[in-house]
């Protein structure tokens, strides 16, 4: 078995116009038109569906949440690889490209020593994880706004990619292994695929991981025939003097397309008057077909019809809930009048008294408050309610911090023999977080085990901690090894790599996510 290890391009800080191609970093631009065109499931499985969480507020400039630690020398330091750089390793050209050998021995070096490093801190490799492609000017405005570093791909991370020549992982599968059509785009000239979503929000795109992970990686290319190993190692390192020139070509352009997001990504206090219209006159437009009532006759200067008929309609969106809440919830108010908060009520109902039924007596909220009429959460004890502020899901706020909190609290239901209910507002990305979290603190497990107890013990609704409640969850495991207790001895590195994770989530994911 031949492998070819080829190593990412050095870090930023070199010169560009006097350095050779290969010494540039990569700042990919990517899209999501290659992942679509993975055929669809035809067959639903029933019971089943991936609930995506309300985001909450888009973070403004200033965001209500506790303000960045100080630098520290952990943050500012990149990955070490034994990859990079490649002064041990046998060297050719190829082409126009190098690349580099590598044996068996030096493989399992180069990832034991990888699973051994820390991995960035969440606020270095976020929001680039989400995915931000040039054109998708939602999620752009989510998560960047005006600073246009965070846009860049992070420094920091520096990974393995490991991929099979041929594809066919059924036989000689390497732990991580990929395919080479997960995230190279072959034609006249193969090139990293486009994988950042160009338009849409989602801060649970997991299938762009691995693609995404490749860009800051150095990638070991493996298989039974070296001549096709050589020449899949070829086409990688064209792949990436591609993105190297794309980038020099893109650092010499001041011009940046800017665009509006669209009304369901927008919070106060940024909403516009002409935008609240928008949304009132919606309601009032499906209000008048609803009830056969015509629109007034401003001029008057044109007879109108003045019969039509009542027309029933439906709202509905891919999980009938995400998508069509906002519009749902806003006719509702419109319709009848009623105040945000009854009308709220009125379509979610709050089974208080099955809780108390099922032996729950500690509530945990995260980021959400039960919303319950006046006295009736006095009724549970100030001691027994716990509220975590100031988390939202939208993948910008982190919930680190609050694991020694949360933990702690339902440790003490445990010692009074009490359920505790882990709540949020859908139920599937910070409860579920903190739930996992607490089966890898109390079972001892690794974030992927954890995941996969937790996921496996929900009913139709599965679990979807988003990117960066998922990272997290990672260093908490991290942190867990590390600390000792019943893991003991030396840490031996994590079990699977952030990539391979959000890849397999992805995966378990595609059959409940047909055609999206």
């Amino acid at each position: 078995m031949a492998t070819i290890a080829l190593p990412r391009p050095i870090p930023a800080g070199h010169s560009r116009s006097s350095s050779p191609p290969h010494s540039h970093p990569l700042t990919p631009t990517l899209s999501l038109d290659s992942i679509n065109a993975s055929p669809p499931f035809p067959i639903p499985i029933p019971n089943k569906h991936l609930p995506v969480c309300p985001t909450g507020p888009a973070p403004a400039e200033k965001p209500d949440t506790p303000p960045h630690s100080p630098p520290t020398k952990e943050l500012s330091l990149p990955q070490r690889s034994l990859l990079y750089p490649p002064v041990n390793y046998k060297s050719r050209y190829v082409d126009s490209s190098i690349i580099y050998e590598i044996d068996a021995a030096g493989v399992t070096a180069a990832l034991e020593h990888l699973a051994s490093q820390p991995l960035p801190d969440p606020s270095q490799v976020f929001p680039w994880f989400h995915g931000l492609h040039p054109c998708n000017h939602v999620q752009q405005a989510f998560f960047i706004q005006r600073r246009r570093t965070l846009r860049r791909t992070p420094k920091c991370i520096r990974g393995i990619t490991i991929v099979k020549a041929g594809g066919d992982l059924t036989c000689s599968r390497l732990k991580g292994a990929i395919t080479p059509d997960e995230f190279l785009k072959f034609g006249s000239t193969t090139q990293f695929q486009e994988v950042d979503p160009k338009d849409g929000f989602s801060v649970r795109n997991f299938h762009i991981q691995a693609a995404k992970s490749a860009m800051v990686s150095d990638i070991i290319v493996y298989g039974d025939d070296p001549l096709i190993v050589e020449e899949m190692a070829r086409q990688i390192a064209a792949a990436q003097q591609v993105v190297q020139l794309q980038e020099i070509a893109e650092g010499k352009s001041d011009k940046w397309q800017l665009g509006f997001p669209s009304s369901g990504m927008i919070q106060p206090p940024s909403w516009e008057h002409d935008q609240a219209d928008g949304i009132l006159e919606t309601c009032k437009w499906i209000y008048n077909l609803s009830h056969g009532i015509l629109p007034e006759d401003e001029d008057g200067d044109s007879p109108m019809t003045t019969n039509i008929k009542e027309r029933k309609i439906l709202m509905h969106c891919t999980d009938g809930y995400t998508e069509s809440t906002l519009l749902g919830l806003a006719y509702f108010t419109y319709a009848t009048g009623h105040s945000i908060p009854k009308a709220w009520l009125d379509l979610h109902i709050t089974k208080k008294h099955l809780l108390r039924h099922l032996g729950i007596k500690q509530i945990l909220s995260v980021g959400e408050t039960a919303t319950w009429k006046d006295g009736e959460m006095d009724k549970w004890g100030k001691d027994n309610v716990m509220v975590i502020q100031r988390v939202q899901d939208n993948g910008v706020d982190p919930l680190t911090d609050e694991f020694g909190r949360c933990l702690d609290f339902i440790e003490r239901g445990k010692l009074n023999n009490t359920a505790t209910l882990v709540h949020c507002r859908v139920g599937v990305s910070r409860s579920a977080t903190i739930c996992i979290a607490e089966v890898m603190r109390t079972k001892h497990l690794s974030f992927p085990r954890a995941y996969c107890f937790v996921r496996a013990r929900r009913l139709n609704v599965i679990i979807q901690p988003h990117l960066r409640f998922s990272y997290e969850l990672l260093k908490w495991e991290e942190k867990l090894r590390m600390t000792g207790g019943k893991y003991g001895g030396k840490w031996r590195g994590r079990e699977l790599e952030w990539a391979e994770i959000a890849r397999e989530i992805a995966e378990m994911n595609r059959p409940y996510s047909a055609g999206r």
